[in-house]
């Protein structure tokens, strides 16, 4: 896809593309949505909870929505607290539901043969570079 700038030109859309960085105590930046993906495996695995565990509810009322939305709530508390803003609503969805994606493709992976785990390591290789190039 191509977009154009405010000069007129066009660009391709990937460029016009910016990740908002934040920096640690230490000094090291990340990537925001990358940052708070990480936070949400590390509760998640704390906490032990998979969405599995539970029925999917319209209503929101099962163990694992309560749960869903006292880890947002943490979240936001954590980030003003450490970086002195509050991620938007969905960058807190966006990274909740990629750190359950991640959690479910390692427990995959972890239950695969060596040779099928080579083979996922150089098909995603394999996309990433088509990706960026």
């Amino acid at each position: 896809m191509v977009q154009r700038s405010e000069a007129g030109v066009i660009v391709p859309l990937r460029t016009l593309e910016t990740k908002i960085m934040v920096f640690d105590e230490a000094g090291h930046e990340h990537a925001r949505g990358d940052e708070l993906t990480r936070y949400f495996i590390r509760r998640l695995d704390e906490l032990d909870v998979r969405v599995e565990d539970d029925e999917l509810s319209y209503d929101c009322n099962t163990p694992y929505d309560y749960m869903y939305f006292r880890l947002l709530s943490d979240a936001q508390v954590h980030w003003q607290k450490h970086f002195g803003f509050v991620p938007t609503p969905g960058e807190l969805t966006k990274a909740f539901f990629g750190a359950e994606y991640e959690r479910s493709k390692r427990d995959r992976l972890a239950k695969l043969s060596w040779v099928a785990k080579l083979s996922d390591y150089w098909h995603q290789r394999r996309r990433r570079r088509t990706l960026t190039a």
